[in-house]
C-alpha cells in the first residue's frame, strides 16, 4: 500500500515552461520579460514562427574557364571589387548583368556569361616622345582626360623621372591635347604639376582607376552606366554588350567636363539616382585632402530632362537645410513625381522636379538623418533606412489638404525605430565605419549590412522579416560586404535571387545548405573549401510566473534532422549564474528527434541554449522543468 500519492502534501509540483515555436528576436527587453516564441539571441537562423531554420549560405561564384574572372587577380591593396549595381540592357532584352567596378576596370557577369566580360577604363599610350619634360606634359591628341582624374601610368621602358609605376596621379587638363601629372587632388585643382625631369623611353600608358576612397556608386540612366565618384568626374559608359559572350572594346570614360547643352555640366558626385529621365546628384563636398575630413554640400542639382550631362542651375538646383551642417547622404525616387531626400542630420521630400519654380519642399524631420547611403531600400511604398536612432521606416498617408495626394508620414523624433527590438546589439556598430553599411530587400526580409566592434568592413546582417514584424537573425560573415544585387539567376527568369559583392567578388547568398563556400578567390577554382554555418539560439528566461529560486530538472528539444546534423543544447541558471553540461547529439538520419538533456542546477531563471555545429537542423519547440523552492524547505508532517 502506497503511502502517498503521486503527487502529494510533500512533494513539490513539477513546473514545465517553454516555447512552441519561434517568432522573433528581443535582446533590448529584460529576457525574462519576452513572450512566448521570443528568443534573447538569434544568430545565423531564420525564425519563421514555427520552427527555428540554420540559415543558408553562400556560394562564391568563380570562374569555370578563361575569362576575365581568371584574369582578376584578389589583392587586398591592388584589386578588390569597390562597388556593383545592375545593368539591364535595353538592346538584349532588357538582359541584366551585374556590374562590378574595380581598380582598373569593370566586370560585367550573368546567368548566361558565368566567365564575365571586362569593360576597360579609358587609358591611352603614347610613345615617350610625347613627353615633355620642360613644359611637363604629355600630349595625346583628343584625349578624355579630365581634372582630378585618378591615373596610374607603365612603360614598356622607363618611365620620365619622378614618375612610378603603380603610384596614384591626379590629371591637370591643359588642353585638349596634353595632360599634366599631380601628386595630390589639390595639387590637380591648383594647377600644381609633377617636374617630369625626362622623357622616359619606350611606350607610356596612362590608365585611369577607382579608388576606395572615392566611395563610388554605379546607376544606369537610359542605356549608360555611370560610375559616380567623389571628386572625380564620374565615368560612363554606352552600354553595349554587342552580343552575350563577345568582348566588350568601348571603355568606361570620364563624363565630359562641358555641358552638352546651355548651362554647366553633371557634377563629380559620390550618389546620384535616376529618375523620370533625369540624373540627380548631390553639389560636390569641399576636401582639404582626398583622405581627410571634408565639408560635405546640402545643394541637389538635376540633369535636363533627356540630357544626362547638362544641367541648368537656374531652374534645377534645390537647397536643402542651406546654411547648416547638414549635407547630403542619398535619396531614392518615391510616389509620382517626388524624391525623398536624406540629409545626414534631416530627411526632406522634394516633389515637381521639373523646375525650382513648380517644386516643393517638405521637410519631414530634424530628429534624425541618414548614416549611410547604401542602407537606404524599399519594399512597397515603405522605405528603410539606418539613422544614428536605429533603422527607420518611412511609410506613405494621405494628407486631407491636398486632396488625395500622399506625402511621406511626417516620423518625429519619438517615433519608435524599427530596430527597438535589437537596439543593444546596434549599440556596437563602429561608428568609424558605418557609411559603410548596406541594405536590400529581398524575400520579403529586409537585410541590414553593418560594421561592428572593430570592422572596417559590413560583416554583420541584421534580418528582419516583414511579414511577421520581428528581427529573426544576427547573421555573422567571414567577409565584408559592400553591396546587395538582386539579379535573375538559372532557369527561372522571373525569380530574382540575392547576391553579395565583398572585396574577393560576389556571392549568391541564401542558397548553399549547411554551408559557407569560403577559402577561394576569383579565378581559382583549385580550393574547394566549405565552412560549417554555426548556428545558435539562445531562448528568453523561463521562470515560471515564480520569484523564488527553483531547481532546475530536465528539458527536451525537438528537431527534424537528417544525417550527420549536429548541435549541443545546455541550461544556463540565472541568479546564482551557472551553466550546465553541453549535451551533444549527431543526427544518423533523417528523422523528427526529441533530444532530452538534463540541468542539476538551482537560480531564479533559466535560458536553453543550441549550438550548431553541422549541418541544417530545424528545431520545432523547447521545454525545460523545474521543482519549487519548497524542495529544500519541507513542512515536517505529524
Amino acid at each position: 500500500m502506497r503511502n502517498y500519492r503521486a503527487f502529494g502534501e510533500l512533494d513539490d509540483p513539477i513546473l514545465t515552461d517553454g516555447d512552441n515555436g519561434f517568432a522573433g528576436v528581443d535582446s533590448y527587453l529584460e529576457a525574462e520579460t519576452l513572450k512566448p516564441g521570443y528568443v534573447q539571441l538569434s544568430e545565423n537562423m531564420r525564425l519563421d514562427g514555427d520552427r527555428a531554420n540554420v540559415r543558408k549560405g553562400w556560394d562564391f561564384l568563380a570562374a569555370t574557364a578563361s575569362g576575365p574572372l581568371n584574369a582578376f587577380s584578389y589583392d587586398a591593396n591592388v584589386e578588390q571589387v569597390f562597388t556593383a549595381g545592375r545593368y539591364s540592357d535595353p538592346d538584349d532584352g532588357n538582359q541584366d548583368w551585374l556590374v562590378a567596378a574595380t581598380k582598373s576596370a569593370a566586370l560585367l557577369w550573368n546567368k548566361d556569361t558565368l566567365n564575365g566580360l571586362t569593360v576597360e577604363y579609358y587609358s591611352a599610350t603614347v610613345a615617350y616622345t610625347a613627353v615633355d619634360s620642360g613644359a611637363e606634359t604629355v600630349t595625346i591628341s583628343s584625349h578624355k582626360f579630365q581634372v582630378g582624374d585618378t591615373v596610374q601610368v607603365s612603360t614598356t621602358g622607363g618611365l620620365p623621372t619622378n614618375l612610378s609605376a603603380s603610384t596614384t596621379y591626379y590629371i591637370i587638363d591643359a588642353s585638349s591635347n596634353t595632360i599634366k601629372f599631380a601628386t595630390t587632388l589639390v595639387n590637380a585643382r591648383a594647377g600644381t604639376a609633377i617636374n617630369l625631369g625626362s622623357q622616359g623611353t619606350g611606350n607610356h600608358t596612362i590608365q585611369s582607376i577607382v579608388l576606395w576612397w572615392q566611395d563610388p556608386m554605379i546607376v544606369q540612366a537610359f542605356n549608360q552606366v555611370y560610375i559616380l565618384r567623389e571628386n572625380a568626374r564620374p565615368l560612363v559608359w554606352d552600354g553595349a554588350t554587342a552580343s552575350t559572350g563577345t568582348t566588350i572594346t568601348s571603355e568606361f570614360e570620364a563624363l565630359s567636363s562641358s555641358a552638352s547643352g546651355s548651362g554647366d555640366p553633371f557634377p563629380s558626385t559620390k550618389w546620384g539616382v535616376f529618375m523620370r529621365n533625369r540624373l540627380i546628384g548631390s553639389q560636390p563636398p569641399t576636401w582639404p585632402t582626398p583622405t581627410t575630413g571634408y565639408v560635405n554640400s546640402s545643394t541637389l542639382l538635376c540633369s535636363d530632362l533627356l540630357t544626362v550631362n547638362n544641367i541648368n542651375v537656374s531652374t534645377s538646383e534645390f537647397f536643402l537645410n542651406f546654411g547648416s551642417a547638414d549635407y547630403f547622404v542619398g535619396g531614392v525616387p518615391y510616389l509620382e513625381n517626388q524624391l525623398l531626400v536624406f540629409l545626414r542630420n534631416s530627411v526632406h521630400m522634394i516633389t515637381n522636379l521639373h523646375s525650382t519654380d513648380i517644386s516643393e519642399h517638405y521637410e519631414i524631420t530634424r530628429e534624425y538623418g541618414c548614416v549611410a547611403p547604401r542602407t537606404i531600400t524599399q519594399s512597397g511604398a515603405q522605405t528603410y533606412f539606418l539613422s544614428d536612432a536605429g533603422v527607420m521606416v518611412m511609410t506613405p498617408q494621405s494628407d486631407p489638404g491636398k486632396g488625395m495626394g500622399i506625402v511621406v508620414s511626417k516620423v518625429q523624433g519619438d517615433a519608435m525605430p524599427l530596430s527597438r527590438s535589437i537596439q543593444d546589439q546596434l549599440a556596437t556598430v563602429n561608428q568609424e565605419a558605418v557609411d559603410k553599411s548596406a541594405a536590400v530587400v529581398w524575400d520579403n526580409h529586409l537585410y541590414l549590412a553593418v560594421p561592428t566592434g572593430s570592422d572596417t568592413t559590413p560583416k554583420t546582417v541584421f534580418i528582419y522579416s516583414i511579414l511577421s514584424n520581428s528581427w529573426i537573425s544576427k547573421d555573422v560573415y567571414a567577409e565584408g560586404i559592400r553591396n546587395w544585387v538582386e539579379l535573375p539567376f538559372g532557369s527561372n527568369p522571373l525569380r530574382r535571387r540575392l547576391f553579395a559583392t565583398m572585396p574577393k567578388g560576389w556571392y549568391l547568398m541564401e542558397e548553399n545548405a549547411g554551408l559557407d563556400d569560403t577559402g577561394r578567390e576569383i579565378g581559382d577554382n583549385s580550393e574547394s573549401g566549405t565552412t560549417a554555418i554555426a548556428g545558435k539560439l539562445k531562448t528568453r528566461n523561463y521562470t515560471f510566473g515564480d520569484p523564488t529560486v527553483k531547481k532546475w530538472r530536465a528539458g527536451q528539444l525537438a528537431a527534424s534532422v537528417v544525417a550527420s546534423d549536429a548541435f549541443n543544447v545546455k541550461v544556463n541558471s540565472i541568479d546564482p549564474d551557472v551553466t550546465s553540461p553541453a549535451t551533444a547529439y549527431t543526427a544518423s538520419g533523417t528523422e523528427e528527434v526529441l533530444v532530452r538533456f538534463g540541468a542539476r542546477q538551482r537560480g531564479y531563471s533559466a535560458n536553453v541554449e543550441v549550438n550548431v555545429t553541422a549541418g541544417s537542423p530545424s528545431f520545432r519547440h523547447v521545454a525545460i522543468q523545474a521543482t519549487g523552492q519548497a524542495l529544500s524547505q519541507r513542512r515536517t508532517v505529524a
